[in-house]
């Protein structure tokens, strides 16, 4: 079964991947020129410049998070290209209305309550991020949603009650596999080239769209049980 599953994410990633492409790549071309140059010039500055630093790590912070709204809703577009929605609790027209305004509300909340919890502690954070990670997918893709029928947040704790121990190790294992791949270069000095770098930066692009993928597969999966 969880083989099973994962084959289908995979298969699912690669439609996604292939249907999108023309608006992933730039995405990703751009994500990883910016995110090169910005590490380069902050490895630059010396300790007078910690405002300048701060600032282009806020900077970067928030285009980190603005690139995962875009890239969300791009790997959604895509859904709705290649899958067909059969399921009766999701919307068969998703992006008919406007929803960028939901949405981004939506992210935001489900951001700002991760933040809280990890301020308390790391792992708590990653907990409260596992609870709410189908809130994207519940604006975008739930009927009961669009019919007011059901709060985002709360929708997606109830959801994910039922497989929660599969939905934290995957989120988790990703992660972390995210994370070493991206700091692999900063590790190895052999590794620390301009094409190197950008290579793993792809592979942290394609372990993303994975995780998308299959993330999307349990929302089904959990809506139709």
């Amino acid at each position: 079964m969880k083989s099973s599953r994962t084959r289908t994410s995979i298969h699912l990633a690669v439609r996604l991947f292939k249907a999108q492409s023309l608006i992933l790549i730039p995405l990703f071309l751009f994500s990883a020129l910016f995110t090169i140059n910005m590490e380069d010039f902050v490895r630059t500055l010396g300790p007078a410049d910690d405002k300048l630093r701060m600032g282009l790590l806020i900077g970067s912070g928030l285009w980190e998070l603005i690139e995962g709204a875009l890239f969300f809703i791009i790997l959604s577009l895509g859904i709705v290209k290649i899958t067909p929605l059969k399921n009766k609790a999701l919307l068969r027209e998703p992006f008919k209305e406007p929803f960028l305004g939901a949405f981004a509300a939506e992210y935001l909340r489900m951001l700002a309550q991760v933040l809280a919890w990890a301020i308390l502690l790391l792992i708590p954070g990653f907990v409260r991020y596992a609870q709410l990670i189908f809130v994207p997918y519940i604006t975008l893709f739930s009927s009961a949603y669009a019919n007011d029928e059901v709060d985002a947040l709360k929708f997606s704790h109830e959801l994910t009650k039922k497989r929660f121990k599969l939905v934290f190790t995957v989120f988790l294992l990703a992660t972390l596999a995210q994370v070493l791949v991206e700091f692999a270069p900063h590790l190895m000095t052999s590794l620390y080239t301009a094409p190197m770098r950008a290579a793993f930066l792809l592979l942290s692009f394609l372990i993303s769209i994975w995780t998308y993928s299959f993330m999307f597969g349990l929302f089904q999966e959990t809506l139709e049980a």
